[in-house]
């Protein structure tokens, strides 16, 4: 502590050799204020050191009372009653020097004095429109979160919200969905608070696209709000609402921001619909708005968009991911992670096949864990991923495939690609001879595995293929493989049935995603006609150090490298 008391006295001393009037206040957390002068204004800064300064930047807050004269200024908001707080650098793309603290509190309040003397000028002040968000919600009484899930934000239309019995004080969670997503929101929202959420349990809410402006002072009461309403042309719209809803009365609206479109809203409380001198339930909403509740406050928030769009703004790579819908036909270890990775890629609508329940056997290497035991695979994977990206449509089908073909190639046809990762050559062919006769037309992509993961393949199939010399052999043992006597290293436990293929959740993740930036560059984006095959060798200087027999082909291959061969040429 005294330690830190004296590094604010040096700064202190520095900032006074630079002309400025500081006054250090000896406090539990020690702070300074700083006195300035811009465009004839004066000002009180109030800084405050950070535990981490000066490996970041200190906080600068002007205090209110100097602010009284002045409108709104770009990148100086409200804070609380007392401050209002300085955006002076990003500090995603801006870092302090550490070794020269003084310069770096002088150089925060030199910025201070540009943002303010700009402010004044009215030189910044389409910054207002980049900072709408943090303007938008000061001055709430409650602090509210907002998350919402919906298609098409181009036309007015009514929504669902659901509000979380949230027991803290000072504290609203609202949940807003289209009836779209509904069903999705239902499954996320149950898993996310851990408890059976139903659809009664919505209420409607209400998107209009305003044509708001970025620049504040905005509404802070119904008066002010309704006031506001009544320039835009969708005003009807908002009367109407307020005229038939009965409670909290929530309202959306998009504002565009830079790229991207943003989510924003306001909530009314609940409207008297009943005075003296005017029939029961029959109030117009402008009687309560302009007279008897005008001053009544409204509570301003944003909203955290989940759809796909939004959530790979910020998370993706900048490449658009076609929306393709697609089939797994098998759904434990390989299928689960590829299934994991499709999504992550971008692709956001499934259908998923499987027969088989999560048993203890899949855990180690399964997408799903512990707590997914005895439910339909197909069912595991959707909770698990659900509960991440709440905009996925996901349809699980849990059937045997021998047992009805039919409804598997109705699903099949109703896709864009079909992975098939069964590792059961049987199925295999059977899909494939159905595919050479045309009672499935859209591509199949089919993946199995090799023991420890030394070797995956996938073979794609986009359009018949009755010669399969280029694949197997005449044993019909695959001419690509990477281990010779493959089957002798398949291990088993007690019990009829219990073999299974050694490989570790690493191994399969990574011969996923090797083929994933293959296919998604070469077929999802570039859209390559032909049949192909990739195959993909694992921990081949592994194998070798530990004499497993590694095919010719293979032997002086790096490890995890690729041979890829078109197959229809």
């Amino acid at each position: 502590m005294e330690d830190r008391l004296k590094k604010l006295k040096e700064i202190s001393g520095f900032m006074e050799s630079q002309g400025y009037e500081t006054v250090l206040v000896d406090a539990p957390n020690p702070f300074l204020f700083i006195d300035i002068v811009v465009s004839g204004y004066e000002f009180r800064l109030k800084c405050i050191f950070p535990k981490a300064f000066p490996y970041v930047f200190p906080k600068i807050y002007v205090l209110n009372a100097f602010l009284k004269e002045l409108p709104f200024l770009p990148h100086v908001q409200y804070a609380n009653e007392e401050l209002s707080s300085v955006c002076t650098f990003d500090s995603n793309i801006s870092f302090p020097n550490a070794q020269k603290p003084n310069e770096v509190v002088l150089e925060c309040i030199k910025r201070t004095e540009e943002i303010i003397k700009d402010g004044i000028n009215k030189e910044n002040i389409e910054d207002f429109s980049d900072e709408f968000g943090s303007y938008w919600t000061s001055f709430n009484a409650f602090n509210i979160k907002c998350y919402s899930l919906i298609v098409n934000t181009n036309k007015p239309q009514e929504l669902l919200y659901f509000l979380e019995d949230n027991k803290s004080r000072n504290r609203l969670n609202f949940y807003v969905c289209d009836k779209y997503y509904l069903d999705n929101f239902i499954k996320w929202l149950s898993l996310k608070l851990n408890m059976e959420v139903s659809e009664g349990e919505f209420k409607k809410a209400l998107y209009l696209p305003l044509d708001v402006t970025g620049y504040p002072p905005y509404p802070i009461n119904n008066l002010e709000m309704f006031k506001m309403m009544m320039k835009q042309r969708e005003f009807n719209r908002y009367n109407s609402f307020l005229r038939k809803t009965h409670g909290l009365i929530l309202v959306l609206f998009s504002l565009k921001i830079g790229d991207s479109s943003n989510l924003f809203g306001w909530l009314h409380y609940p409207l008297i619909k009943s005075f003296k001198g005017f029939r029961k339930g029959k109030v117009d909403p402008k009687v309560s708005m302009l007279w008897k509740q005008s001053k009544e406050e409204i509570l301003r928030f944003r909203i955290d968009v989940l759809n796909k769009d939004r959530l790979f703004y910020r998370g993706g790579n900048g490449l658009e991911v076609p929306s393709i819908k697609v089939s797994v036909t098998g759904c434990g270890s390989v299928g689960s992670f590829l299934i994991q990775s499709l999504v992550q890629l971008g692709i956001g609508e499934f259908s998923l096949i499987d027969k088989e329940y999560l048993t203890s056997e899949n855990i180690a290497r399964h997408i799903c864990g512990a707590e997914d035991l005895e439910l339909e695979k197909t069912e595991a994977v959707k909770n698990k991923l659900i509960k991440h990206y709440p905009y996925l449509k996901l349809n699980c089908h849990c059937f045997d495939l021998w047992n009805d073909l039919d409804r598997a190639i109705k699903i099949y046809e109703e896709q864009d690609y079909n992975f098939i990762v069964v590792g059961n050559m049987p199925i295999e062919n059977k899909l494939v001879e159905m595919f050479n006769n045309k009672a499935i037309t859209k591509p199949l992509v089919i993946l199995w595995v090799e023991p420890f993961l030394l070797g995956g393949h996938a073979i794609i199939l986009q359009s018949p293929m009755r010669d399969t010399s280029s694949i197997y052999n005449h044993e019909f043992s695959f001419v690509n493989k990477v281990l010779e006597n493959g089957h002798k290293y398949i291990r088993k436990e007690s019990g009829c049935e219990s073999t299974f293929i050694p490989y570790s959740a690493l191994e399969i993740q990574m011969f996923i995603l090797s083929f994933l930036d293959y296919f998604n560059e070469n077929f999802i984006q570039s859209k390559n006609e032909g049949n192909y095959l990739f195959s993909w060798g694992g921990k081949l200087r592994w194998a070798r150090e530990n004499s497993y027999a590694v095919t010719s082909k293979w032997l002086g291959k790096k490890d995890r490298s690729a041979i890829i061969k078109r197959l229809d040429e």
